[in-house]
């Protein structure tokens, strides 16, 4: 059996609970492509990702197209595309990862129509479904969590009474857009209060809390998932409210941290939902609260009985382990996905053996991190498939005719040369290996890579195509512009040799076994390498991916790149800046900049927030654009983008005009 899956793994928790597991499930093959990279590779063409999903298919066997869908990612593929893809007669799969009624399920149910089988983490909407007639085919699947991420820690030291962990969501917005925010807030807020009465140790954290005028008192920064894994670990009661995005105090959401909470062993409170009692019992492995001042009795009577709390946290504990990881999720999932869409054939693929070889500073600890499974507990309870052999040598020099002895025992090498202390790198073959298999075996193979940077965001997990900083490393084509650019700041932490006058990045290769003395001996600089050297195949598959941890700056991308200049110049020209659309996608990254260079923005146009703020910022209806008089008008909006641009041509002999959306628009060359 295998599976195409589609999805923003860019987020982490997008990529931990489901896109690892998916990678390395024993009972079926996945292809998984993260979408977010080759949209934002695209700038304002989407064609690029579509190209490359389309490439997939037609050059693979797929049982079934998975999309973890969610709003942006909705509308960056057309309805066109998913037409093309029912030529190809493979069932197309959708699992909803927010989705309660009704904010967040009438943003997917105008797309429903797209799939053929939709998996939901509501059970309301699910039950929604099946009565409009989707039946059988309407599934629950509820959240998961992934077990060798998210643990519990021996020898635990409880540091917190009371701890939160989520964003601030009514920073730099209105109540049109802060979901449960409100409620979120005033709660917190009287959580504060009563710990401050008490003597609890309480923290928030989480994006944007340093900005509260209270909750900044106890703010204890964003967190990683690992960091986020060792506050759970460390606070006697977590309070995870699961609010919808409705506003209503009643209306519950299922929601991923009530899963990576319980993984954790922490005792959590949260609102109660009939839904979320068929993951964990009442007051035997989870507590509801139903109202603020019940909300506020049950943080003192857990905190006064340690030993109750305990006992809930440990059989909650116990609880997700043994139902909740995204193994048992993915068996379920795939148990009805088999009835309902028998597979072409059972079981995986024979493939090819790679080995992986990291050659640099820090190689060793970088190989041994990428092949530790973190929790032996969890292990006993899912089977995954092993991670590819690694090899690790702090030097390349350091490979060794014996080395080599063993390294053709495979069938392909993939050497990867770096300093590691600056770099870290995950590959992923799989979708390699049906052309591998074929006739006519390819002896080199060219591979690309998503090479990732930090951002100018500061809420570095809600990442998205509009703010990833990054570009695919290409090997198989001339380069031009802007990946020039990126790949010599590249060099830094992944040195390239020169391959027929062009820069080549030794991870852009894989050789099979007869040709790697050759291969190593180039790179050892025992001989040079000359492009007649090795028949290459070039394959066009994304295969790397590189997360750049320091010793680079954050001009990747060719819109982090155009931003940096553009905003750069507007700071050193004194200009002033009207931005069109306060609730546009790039309002986080373009506010960033213009602090970082601290340009003076007159405010926002947003005919729906007129006489609003957002930001501290006001905003303004188009009427009063004249008034304002701005030397550039910087439109935000995305979708809306285009409508935007066009009605303001009139005013651009008075006012530059520039569509942060379209970097490909002749306003970029003209000037501003």
């Amino acid at each position: 059996m295998r599976i195409l899956a589609i999805g923003n793994f860019s987020r982490e928790y997008m990529a931990i609970p489901w896109g690892e597991p998916l990678r390395r499930h024993r009972r079926f093959d996945s292809v998984v492509v993260d979408a977010v990279p080759l949209l934002a590779a695209g700038g304002n063409d989407r064609s690029y990702c579509l190209q490359y999903i389309y490439s997939l298919i037609r050059n693979d066997s797929f049982d079934y197209v998975l999309f973890l869908t969610e709003p942006l990612l909705h509308h960056e593929f057309p309805d066109e595309f998913f037409q093309a893809l029912r030529k190809a007669a493979i069932p197309l799969v959708a699992v909803h990862t927010d989705d309660e009624p009704e904010f967040w399920y009438e943003r997917n149910r105008p797309f429903d129509h797209r799939f053929d089988i939709i998996a939901s983490h509501s059970k309301a909407a699910t039950e929604r479904r099946q009565q409009a007639g989707w039946g059988e085919r309407a599934l629950f699947a509820p959240w998961c969590y992934n077990p060798e991420h998210i643990f519990r820690m021996e020898n635990r030291q409880k540091k917190y009474d009371l701890v939160f962990i989520g964003k601030y969501k009514k920073l730099g917005v209105t109540s049109i857009l802060e979901e449960d925010g409100l409620i979120r807030e005033q709660s917190l807020v009287r959580l504060y209060h009563f710990c401050q009465e008490q003597g609890f140790r309480f923290r928030v954290f989480g994006y944007g809390w340093d900005k509260h005028p209270l909750l900044k008192e106890v703010y204890g920064g964003m967190v990683t998932l690992p960091e986020m894994v060792e506050v759970y670990n460390q606070a006697k009661v977590v309070f995870n409210p699961s609010w919808a995005a409705d506003g209503d105090f009643s209306i519950p959401q299922n929601k991923l941290r009530l899963y990576e909470a319980a993984g954790c062993g922490a005792f959590q409170l949260t609102n109660y939902s009939q839904a979320l009692l068929e993951s964990f019992r009442e007051d035997e492995e989870i507590a509801f609260f139903r109202s603020d001042d019940e909300l506020l009795h049950k943080v003192l009577y857990f905190l006064d009985h340690g030993e109750e709390r305990e006992a809930i946290a440990e059989a909650g504990y116990r609880r997700a382990l043994r139902d909740h990881s995204t193994w048992r999720r993915l068996d379920s999932l795939v148990d009805a996905l088999v009835k309902l869409a028998p597979p072409k054939r059972n079981g995986t693929i024979a493939r090819k053996r790679i080995a992986t070889v990291l050659a640099g500073a820090g190689a060793v600890g970088a190989a041994k991190a990428a092949k530790v499974n973190k929790v032996a507990e969890a292990a006993k309870i899912f089977e995954a498939t092993p991670v590819d052999d690694w090899f690790s040598f702090e030097r390349i020099e350091e490979i060794s005719v014996k080395d080599r002895a063993a390294l053709k025992s495979y069938d392909y090498v993939h050497v990867i040369a770096g300093d590691f202390r600056r770099v870290d790198v995950d590959v992923d073959y799989e979708c390699l290996q049906t052309s591998l298999t074929g006739d006519g075996e390819a002896k080199a193979l060219t591979v690309r890579s998503i090479v990732q940077a930090p951002g100018s965001d500061p809420n570095f997990v809600q990442v998205e195509n509009y703010n990833f900083n990054g570009f695919i490393l290409k090997a198989d084509r001339p380069k031009q512009g802007h990946e020039l650019e990126a790949e010599a700041q590249l060099h830094k932490c992944l040195p390239a040799l020169d391959w027929g006058g062009e820069r080549l990045f030794p991870a852009s290769l894989i050789v099979a076994g007869e040709f790697l003395d050759r291969w190593i001996d180039g790179l050892q600089g025992k001989r040079p390498l000359a492009t007649g050297d090795l028949p290459l195949t070039h394959t066009y598959r994304i295969v790397n991916r590189f997360f750049i941890k320091q010793g680079m700056e954050s001009l990747l991308s060719r819109q982090f790149i155009l931003f940096e200049r553009l905003f750069s110049s507007l700071a050193r020209q004194k200009k002033t800046v009207l931005l069109y659309g306060a609730r546009g996608d790039l309002i986080a990254p373009v506010m960033a900049y213009m602090g970082k260079h601290g340009i003076r923005l007159l405010g926002f146009i947003d005919k729906a927030l007129a006489g609003q703020s957002v930001q501290g910022v006001p905003v303004y209806g188009r009427e009063d654009l004249e008034r304002l008089n701005p030397d550039l008008i910087l439109i935000t909006a995305i979708h809306s983008g285009p409508e935007i641009r066009k009605s303001l041509c009139e005013y651009e002999s008075r006012y530059g005009v520039l569509p942060l959306y379209d970097l490909d628009d002749p306003a970029w060359e003209a000037g501003f």
